[in-house]
C-alpha cells in the first residue's frame, strides 16, 4: 500500500473506533428497551421527518411501555471559516444517536427517559478555534402526566458530559426540560416548552410547535428542531421537505491553546449549531422501523464560545443525511 492508503485506512478505522467507543451506552439503552417493549402493543409510529421531535416532545396517550429512537450520519461539505481573517476552510460529519422511553407508573402518571449522544468530527483550521471533534452524551428523567385526552405535561432533568476524553469536573453539565401538549382534535397537536442549560449561549431555549395531519396523506410538521412539510406518497415512503437544526454543547481539549495560539480557548465552553434546509425521502423497512435519506444546504454554521464571547462562522455548503429510526 501506499503512504497515502496506508494514511486513510488508519484514519478511517480510528474514526470507526471513536465512533463505536461513544455509542456504547446508547446502544445498550436501545437493546433493554427493546425487550422491555417486546410483550406490550405497539404504539402509533411518528410520520415521516418528524423523528427528531420524539427526544424533547411527548404526544402519548396510553399508558403503555414507550421506545422511541433515532440515528443518523450527517456530511456538510467544507466551508471558508471566518474568525479574523483566518484563511481555511472546515467540513463537519455529525453522528447523533437518542433514545426516549415512557414507563407507565398509573394509567395517568408516567417516566420519560431519554439518552443521546452527539460527535462531531470537523477540520482544525489554524489561528482559528475549530475543535477537531466534538463528543458529548446526555440522560434525562423526570415525570409526565397525561390530565385528559387533551393535555399532556412532562418535566425532566439531567446530566450532560460536554467530553468524553479526559473527563474533568467541569466537563459535567445540567439540562431542564419542560414540556406541555394539546391535542385540539385528533389531527391538530399543539406543544409548548423549553430547555434550560445555563452552559449555553442561550440558557432558557423556548419552542412551541404544531402538528397537523392536513389531510390522510399530508402533514404539515412546525415541531422544534425539525419543522417541514410530510406527503405520503405511497403507503410505506414519504417524501418531505423543511429545516433542521443540529448543534451541541461541547468543551475543548487542553491541545486548542497550541493549535491556535490563544490559551484563553482551552478547555473553553462552547455550543456548535448547525441549521439546515432540505428536502429527503423516508422508507418503511418493517413494521415501525424506517430508513430516510436527504440533502440540502447547511446555512449557519457556527461555534459560539460562551464564555469568551467570540464566534467562529462557517459559509454555508451543501449537505447530505442519511439515518434510521424506530418507534415501539
Amino acid at each position: 500500500m501506499t503512504p497515502h492508503s496506508n494514511w486513510l485506512a488508519n484514519s478511517l478505522l480510528g474514526k470507526a473506533g471513536r465512533i463505536t467507543w461513544a455509542l456504547i451506552p446508547a446502544i445498550l439503552a436501545c437493546l433493554s428497551g427493546s425487550l422491555a417493549a417486546q410483550n406490550n402493543p405497539p404504539a402509533p409510529a411518528a410520520s415521516a421527518g418528524a423523528f427528531k421531535q420524539d427526544f424533547l416532545w411527548s404526544s402519548a396517550t396510553t399508558n403503555r411501555l414507550r421506545l422511541a429512537g433515532f440515528l443518523d450520519y450527517s456530511y456538510v461539505a467544507a466551508g471558508d471559516v471566518k474568525y479574523y481573517g483566518t484563511k481555511g476552510h472546515s467540513e463537519a460529519e455529525t453522528f447523533h444517536l437518542a433514545v426516549t422511553g415512557e414507563i407507565p407508573l398509573t394509567d395517568r402518571w408516567y417516566v420519560p427517559l431519554g439518552i443521546g449522544s452527539e460527535n462531531i468530527w470537523m477540520n482544525s483550521v489554524v489561528g482559528a478555534p475549530v475543535p477537531d471533534q466534538i463528543n458529548t452524551l446526555r440522560f434525562n428523567a423526570g415525570l409526565g402526566l397525561r390530565l385528559n385526552e387533551q393535555w399532556t405535561f412532562a418535566a425532566s432533568l439531567g446530566p450532560v458530559l460536554y467530553a468524553l476524553q479526559d473527563i474533568e469536573s467541569n466537563d459535567l453539565g445540567i439540562v431542564a426540560m419542560v414540556n406541555a401538549a394539546y391535542r385540539v382534535r385528533p389531527n391538530l397537536l399543539l406543544s409548548f416548552g423549553a430547555a434550560v442549560n445555563p452552559d449555553t449561549d442561550v440558557v432558557v431555549f423556548p419552542a412551541i410547535g404544531a402538528r397537523w395531519d392536513i389531510r390522510t396523506n399530508l402533514t404539515l410538521n412546525l415541531m422544534f428542531p425539525k419543522p417541514g412539510i410530510i406527503y405520503r406518497a405511497a403507503p410505506r415512503l414519504s417524501l418531505f421537505a423543511g429545516g433542521g437544526l443540529n448543534g451541541a454543547t461541547f468543551r475543548t481539549d487542553n491541545q486548542m491553546a497550541s493549535r491556535t495560539g490563544l490559551p484563553q480557548f482551552n478547555r473553553a465552553l462552547a455550543t456548535y449549531w448547525d441549521f439546515h434546509l432540505g428536502v429527503g425521502v423516508e422508507y418503511q423497512l418493517i413494521r415501525r422501523v424506517f430508513a430516510n435519506l436527504e440533502g440540502g444546504y447547511s446555512l449557519g454554521r457556527q461555534i459560539h464560545y460562551t464564555r469568551v464571547h467570540e464566534t467562529v462562522k462557517f459559509d454555508p455548503s451543501p449537505y447530505v443525511q442519511a439515518g434510521l429510526r424506530f418507534r415501539f
